[in-house]
């Protein structure tokens, strides 16, 4: 017999779970909560996964689906134990719910003074497949009633099962944290997050989840979704190392910018890019613009237009009384501009290109004469539009600036990784089952 709430097996006559401490009637078992992939996505979505690109996935056709670490079968793939030095170490890491449970504790990777053990990188390895199968699930065919350990991974070209892809993002999603947080030690970041009480907050919300989607605790709702071996406590640590290492690159990440002469090195190394890409060393402009929409109340009433026009002309009016800056301007937009896409920015739109709006909204834009500071009336279909030129940019130096501050974030998240090496016992890893997922 097993247990009603964690599965975990009983012995004969026994109806009080020594795993979960719940009381097992003899009435009839209750069906087991199935919940989609979407919604477990939605449950755990409490962390902010800032660096994208480690699991971003890339469309690959794989021409026949053959490698030669893998043997075709009928209802899916058997993968073979491969380097004992990365994921393919083993072809599943799969283990019966005794063993997750029983090697929960054992520790699997260390960077410096801080250790993974096989709970907390089961908590992990669950965000990362639910995140996934979220947003891309379908876009991949993962199917949801197959083990991942038996599926082809599509999102990159290094024949491995899905199972050893979503652990390579997990461990790497440990390493990024663990990087951040030693790395605000060895800076003196001085943090301004309670984190205990975050943590504790935490606690509370998926308390509160647990209770609306049926279950007696949150311990129980953990087990459910992320396998015997995972707990609430292993899952919260996590939540706190995250928090933690996203405190410091948070006040990290804005700092990191290129110089102006920076930018103009990198434009010129990688110009053949650039050039590829339809962008040149021209004249070129991107412009930032402030404007507030008046509509008339009939468009098809020349009165109407009148004295939206008018409307315009006191509105302008006023705020060249008022000093005619461009903060003022913000805040009249704000007030006024029935624009939906700028009205809560103060009628900001930031590198225009030229064609991107209507005609005479383009036109005053880019006109050749054209000054920061400049301000005017421009009549278009969608009514009368107060104008304030906020800045004029070369577009090759705009997206020149983009990608070197990107490639400079890369960089320093890679010499950060570098800096605080992870090692992982990829053998000693054991990745428990989550309950009716993934052919479980």
């Amino acid at each position: 017999m097993k247990c009603n709430f964690c599965q975990e097996e009983l012995a004969e006559g026994v109806t009080l779970c020594p795993a979960c401490g719940q009381e097992n009637t003899q009435e009839e078992k209750p069906a087991k909560k199935k919940m989609t992939s979407g919604k477990l996505a939605v449950i755990y979505i409490c962390i902010i996964m800032m660096l994208a690109a480690l699991v971003a996935p890339v469309v690959v056709n794989m021409m026949n689906g053959e490698s030669n670490n893998k043997t075709v079968y009928s209802g899916g793939v058997i993968f073979a134990d491969g380097n004992k030095d990365d994921v393919t170490c083993k072809g599943s890491y799969t283990v019966s719910d005794k063993d997750a449970k029983a090697k929960a504790d054992k520790v699997i990777a260390t960077a410096g003074d801080m250790e993974l053990t096989n709970g907390m990188l089961q908590s992990i390895y669950w965000l990362q497949v639910y995140n996934f199968m979220g947003s891309y699930g379908e876009e991949y065919e993962i199917n949801a009633d197959m083990p991942l350990e038996q599926q082809l991974c599509t999102a990159n070209q290094n024949n491995w099962s899905w199972q050893q892809y979503f652990l390579d993002v997990a461990l790497q999603e440990w390493q990024m944290y663990v990087a951040f947080c030693q790395e605000a030690e060895a800076v003196g970041h001085e943090s301004t997050v309670d984190f205990e009480a975050y943590v504790e907050q935490m606690r509370t919300e998926l308390e509160d989840v647990a209770s609306s989607e049926g279950f007696p605790n949150a311990e129980q709702l953990i087990l459910h979704d992320m396998g015997r071996g995972a707990s609430l406590e292993y899952y919260l640590e996590f939540l706190e190392l995250s928090e933690r290492g996203y405190d410091y690159y948070g006040t990290l990440y804005p700092t990191i910018v290129p110089t102006e002469d920076h930018i103009i090195a990198y434009f010129e190394e990688n110009i053949d890019l650039f050039e590829a890409n339809g962008i040149t060393k021209d004249d070129s402009k991107l412009v930032d613009v402030r404007h507030i929409l008046l509509q008339p109340a009939d468009t098809n009433d020349e009165q109407s237009w009148l004295d939206c026009e008018q409307e315009a002309q006191a509105l302008l009016d006023q705020w060249l009384t008022g000093g005619g800056d461009e903060e003022s301007f913000a805040a009249l937009a704000n007030e006024h501009s029935i624009d939906g896409g700028s009205n809560t920015n103060g009628g900001l739109y930031q590198y225009v290109q030229e064609g991107q709006m209507v005609e005479e909204f383009n036109d005053w834009c880019f006109d050749a004469n054209r000054q920061v500071g400049d301000y005017g009336i421009v009549k278009t279909t969608f009514g009368y539009h107060l104008m304030y030129c906020a800045g004029q940019h070369a577009e090759w130096y705009v997206y020149a600036e983009q990608t070197a501050t990107n490639q400079l974030r890369n960089d320093t998240l890679a010499a950060l990784l570098e800096k605080y090496p992870v090692e992982v016992k990829y053998s000693k890893i054991v990745l428990g089952a989550a309950s009716e997922c993934f052919g479980n």
